[in-house]
């Protein structure tokens, strides 16, 4: 049955409390990370599930904040209620945008870019964190047939937001390494939220709603949200620093990335590399 229950979490210490609606349910009796399958159990991921890699120097991190803005702007150019306007940069976006319909109508488009629509080398991006981390990267993901990024957008004091989660509850996601990559208004206050550790919580013990039935107010999303768990919801903000990437385990609980910066636009750069020789 569908109903709407109060979630609570706290991240670095704040509370946190928000209407989670869909059909929930403690899960079956399993732990759907395995040691013998994950090739990420000889990295340092392997007890936290996550850490923060170093990534772009200042050059590239420039370089790289511009073809976000660039990736933006020709969004807006095509939105006919936009038409004619500028987006004086990436951090006031919510100046700009703060109709809630125009926002769906440019997250509709960031949700599916590809390296190419950001002049990414996906080789670099390979070799970089995989040679960090010592294991085998592709940026073809084998069971989406392509490469995929997504460009998340959290507006001040708004629910641009995904509920906790783990990716892994999608096939397609289990054989890869999660990255988040901050591009503007990354802090404290508003970067992703993790669960340490909680990709070896059995699932028995997380309360989460079903496939695709997960919504937050006018929000729906295709992963599970997860209420609570049995061990808690006491969740933190790794924060990567702007040299660095978050890299995670797909099983690890992730998001609530609520932005309490409150003249800030957050962005974030999340995209998935296939983790040769990891087979779920």
């Amino acid at each position: 049955m569908v109903t709407t229950i109060s979630s609570r979490l706290s991240i670095d210490g704040r509370s946190f409390e928000y209407d989670l609606k869909g059909n929930f349910s403690w899960g079956p009796d399993e732990v759907l990370y395995r040691e013998d399958a994950d090739v990420l159990e000889g990295t340092s991921l392997k007890s936290l599930g996550y850490a923060n890699v170093p990534f772009l120097d200042e050059t590239e991190q420039v370089e790289f904040k511009c073809r976000v803005k660039a990736v933006i702007d020709r969004i807006i150019a095509g939105i006919p209620q936009l038409h004619g306007q500028i987006l004086p940069s990436l951090e006031r976006y919510h100046e700009l945008i703060s109709d809630p319909d125009l926002h769906r109508e440019v997250i509709s488009q960031t949700r599916e870019l590809r390296f190419t629509d950001l002049g990414l080398d996906p080789h670099m991006i390979e070799s970089r964190i995989g040679g960090f981390l010592g294991v085998t990267l592709d940026s073809h993901v084998k069971r989406l047939g392509r490469d995929h990024i997504q460009l998340r957008i959290s507006r001040p004091n708004s629910y641009d937001i995904n509920p906790p989660h783990r990716d892994a509850y999608l096939d397609v996601w289990k054989n890869v390494l999660n990255l988040w990559l901050p591009v503007c208004g990354c802090s404290d206050l508003s970067s992703l939220p993790v669960l340490a550790g909680s990709h070896l919580i059995n699932e028995k013990d997380v309360f989460r709603t079903s496939n695709s039935g997960a919504e937050i107010g006018e929000n729906q999303y295709r992963v599970p949200g997860i209420a609570d768990t049995r061990v808690g919801m006491t969740m933190v903000r790794p924060n990567p620093a702007a040299n660095e990437v978050l890299a995670f385990t797909p099983f690890l609980i992730h998001g609530a990335a609520f932005n309490q910066d409150h003249s800030t636009t957050r962005m974030a750069l999340e995209f998935r590399l296939e983790i040769e020789g990891q087979r779920y």
